[in-house]
C-alpha cells in the first residue's frame, strides 16, 4: 500500500527532527541539505557541521567522505561509485536523511530496509542489489544489528562495507566525516536510478523496485500541486522511512519542495498530538490507525489541530465514517483517501477540495499524474511517477501488460466518473 503503518521496531520516544532545506529545486544535484533537530521536548540535539560551515550537515559529506576515506577497503569490495546501491536500515533518525541525500548527491543508488527485517531477509537483500554499504544502529529496541550485520556479511560473496549509528562496532558512522576533504560532485542523469525498494510485488517474491530523478520528482511535483503544499509547512512523519510513504514526506518534499520534515521514532498520539501543537505541523499521512489514534488523542487533549491543513489516509480499510469524523473535529484540515502502491506511488490523489467530504470519505480520490483504467475490474495504472521496472527482471508480463500500465492486481470501479474506489 501506499502508507506504511506502526512499525513494531521502533522504540518508545520520539524525536522531531526538521530537514530543512529553504529553497525548492528541481533536482537534488549538488546542493546541502541543513538539518535542525529537536527533540519533542524542547531540547536541541547537537548538530554536525557543513563543510561551508552551516550548521546540519552537508548530506554529501558521508557518502563522498566514506569513498574518500575507505579505498583500502573500496579496493577489495568493488568501489562506492555513481551508481552504487547503498543501504540503511535505520530507525527514523535524522542520519538516514543524510545517508539518503548523500547517497543522492554522490549519484548512487539509496536503497531503504524496514528495520523489522531480519537476518533470512537481509541477506537477500544485500546479496540482490549487491550493496556496496549499509548503515545500521548499533542496537534498537533490543535487537542487536551491529551482531545481524556480523551474520549477515560473513555469508556473502561481495559483502557491504558496515558502518554503525549511534554506537559501536564495525566502522563508525562519524568516521565518514572528513572537514578537510572536498570530493567534486559528479554529474547526475536524471533518469538513472535513484531508489531501489524492495516489496513484496503482485508474486509475492520480494522485489527491488527501481525508481529515478525523474519519477520522484514527478511524484514530489504532483503533492505540491494537490494537497496545498507550501515551502513552510511541515509534515509529521511517524510512518517507516524504509516505507515509499515515509520516505517521501521525510526526504524528498523536504528537498524538493522546502517543507520540514518532523520524524517519529515510535507512534504514539498523544505525543504527536504535542508534537504537532509545538511544531504547528501542516500535514500529516498515515494508515488507518494513525488518522484513529491521532483523532482520539487530539479529543483528550481538547485541541483541534488548528496548524493542520491535510491529513492523507491510505492502505486497507479506512471507513468512511472516520474521515468524516476526523473532517468534522479537525479545525480546518482536509481529510482524504488516497491509492497508490510502491511501484506507482500516489496513484490516486484524494479528493482535497474544501467542502468535497464525500469524496474524499466514500472513494479514494481521483487519479493526478497517473492514467487509470479498469481491465475486467483490476486496476492498472501507468504515469510519470512510476517505476522504471523491477531490479534483474525489467517490465515482466506477469506486472505490466502490453500498453505499459501496471497490473496492481486490485479491484476497482469508478464513481461520478473521475473517482477511484478500490473494492
Amino acid at each position: 500500500g501506499l502508507l506504511g503503518g506502526p512499525d513494531p521496531e521502533h522504540q518508545d520516544r520520539d524525536i522531531g527532527i526538521a530537514t530543512e532545506e529553504r529553497r525548492a529545486a528541481p533536482l537534488a544535484v549538488g546542493r546541502p541539505v541543513h538539518a535542525e533537530v529537536d527533540h519533542h521536548r524542547g531540547e536541541a540535539e547537537p548538530v554536525q557541521q557543513c563543510r561551508d560551515g552551516h550548521a546540519g550537515g552537508c548530506a554529501v559529506d558521508a557518502l563522498l567522505s566514506a569513498q574518500e576515506n575507505a579505498q583500502p577497503h573500496r579496493a577489495v569490495r568493488g568501489g562506492l561509485e555513481p551508481g552504487a546501491a547503498v543501504a540503511f536500515q535505520l530507525p527514523n533518525w535524522h542520519e538516514a536523511a543524510v545517508v539518503y541525500l548523500g547517497a543522492t548527491l554522490a549519484g548512487m543508488a539509496v536503497n531503504p530496509i524496514l528495520p523489522s527485517l531480519r537476518d533470512h531477509e537481509l541477506r537477500f537483500i544485500l546479496d540482490d542489489v549487491d550493496s556496496r554499504i549499509i548503515f545500521v544502529p548499533s542496537e534498537f529496541r533490543g535487537h542487536d544489528y551491529a551482531g545481524m550485520l556480523q551474520r549477515v556479511v560473513a555469508d556473502l560473496t561481495n559483502p557491504p562495507e558496515v558502518v554503525v549509528v549511534r554506537g559501536p562496532g564495525h566502522t563508525p558512522y562519524e568516521s565518514l566525516f572528513a572537514p578537510d576533504a572536498a570530493p567534486a560532485l559528479p554529474a547526475l542523469d536524471p533518469a538513472d536510478v535513484r531508489m531501489i525498494m524492495y516489496t513484496s510485488g503482485t508474486t509475492g517474491r520480494p522485489k527491488g523496485v527501481l525508481h529515478t530523478h525523474n519519477s520522484l520528482h514527478a511524484l514530489i511535483g504532483q503533492l505540491r500541486d494537490n494537497w496545498h503544499i507550501e515551502p513552510a509547512d511541515r509534515f509529521l512523519v511517524p510512518s517507516p522511512i524504509a516505507h515509499i510513504g515515509g520516505s517521501i514526506y521525510a526526504f524528498e518534499c523536504p528537498l524538493l519542495l522546502g517543507t520540514t520534515a518532523v520524524l517519529m521514532e515510535q507512534w504514539d498520539p498523544a505525543a504527536a498530538v504535542g508534537l504537532m501543537t509545538a511544531q504547528r505541523c501542516t500535514h500529516m499521512a498515515g494508515a488507518t490507525p494513525f488518522l484513529t489514534g491521532l483523532l482520539s488523542a487530539a479529543e483528550r487533549a481538547g485541541t483541534h489541530l488548528p496548524d493542520l491543513k491535510v491529513f492523507i489516509c491510505g492502505g486497507a480499510s479506512v471507513p468512511p465514517s472516520l474521515i468524516r469524523s476526523a473532517t468534522d473535529y479537525f479545525d480546518k484540515a482536509v481529510v482524504t483517501r488516497v491509492y497508490g502502491s510502491t511501484e506507482v506511488p500516489v496513484t490516486t490523489v484524494g479528493s482535497t477540495r474544501p467542502g468535497d467530504t464525500d469524496h474524499a470519505a466514500d472513494t479514494d480520490g481521483r487519479p493526478g499524474i497517473a492514467d487509470v483504467r479498469l481491465v475486467d475490474g483490476e486496476i492498472r495504472a501507468r504515469g510519470p511517477q512510476m517505476l522504471v521496472g523491477y531490479l534483474h527482471e525489467g517490465k515482466p508480463a506477469a506486472a505490466f501488460d502490453a500498453d505499459g500500465y501496471f497490473r496492481t492486481g486490485d479491484l476497482g470501479a469508478w464513481v461520478d466518473e473521475h473517482y477511484l474506489v478500490v473494492t
